[in-house]
């Protein structure tokens, strides 16, 4: 049985394991080299190919998966951004990561929203549009050809760098339909107070909520 990939061809799953052990091979050598060269610690051969494995996308069983696929789970999610467990849920619940739920209540997330290690910033206002919205629902729009953007998926424009403005009302259509876009581009957040208040130095009481921190008694300046 042939292994789909990103490739023209299908491939074995021999052949693929096999390419896969030679590109991680020659590239693993040059930067160990380097490493050693810098006279720093390297990770422990174990926790390396934990992480390298962590980023193998999580096979998922959908109508739906081939359209939105491949995907990450939570956990790898984790290891790919660097942070905790409850950080991606918080993400998932202020829409700033794209997730939905498999028929046996596992998170999944679409393998295209991620750039490197951080969430493509193309993508940033199209997800803040469909914050509340099914996730499933967000993906297969974002993955779907349109003809307004010549036949490319919205997906596709973006990475491209076309017209964000244009996805953006598109978006607004798809999750408010019969109700007029507002004026894009749409308006970032405003900064939380306690990063404001750490950028002009001034100390704030900590709280669960950085939105809603507290200010200390500000510094007096000093007599003149």
């Amino acid at each position: 049985m042939a292994l789909k990939t990103g490739a023209d061809k299908p491939m074995s799953v021999e052949a693929y394991e096999r390419s896969v052990l030679e590109e991680v091979a020659s590239g693993l050598h040059i930067r160990v080299k380097a490493i050693e060269a810098a006279g720093v610690a390297a990770l422990a051969p174990e926790d390396l190919a934990k992480r390298m494995l962590s980023l193998v996308p999580t096979p998922i069983r959908n109508p739906m998966a081939d359209l939105v696929g491949p995907f990450y789970d939570t956990t790898r999610v984790q290891t790919l951004l660097d942070v905790s467990k409850q950080a991606v849920s918080d993400r998932r619940k202020h829409g700033s990561v794209l997730a939905m739920r498999t028929g046996d209540g596992l998170w999944v997330y679409p393998v295209f929203q991620f750039d490197a290690r951080r969430i493509r910033p193309e993508l940033v206002g199209v997800l803040r549009v469909f914050r509340g919205h099914d996730g499933w629902t967000a993906g297969v729009w974002l993955t779907t050809g349109n003809d307004e953007l010549d036949g490319r998926s919205p997906l596709e424009w973006l990475v491209h760098g076309l017209d964000q403005d244009l996805v953006l009302r598109l978006a607004a259509r798809a999750t408010h339909p019969g109700v007029p876009a507002p004026p894009w581009p749409v308006a970032t957040p405003p900064t939380p107070v306690a990063d404001v208040a750490e950028a002009l130095g001034i100390p704030v009481v900590d709280a669960p909520d950085r939105d809603q921190l507290t200010f200390s008694e500000p510094p007096q300046p000093a007599d003149a």
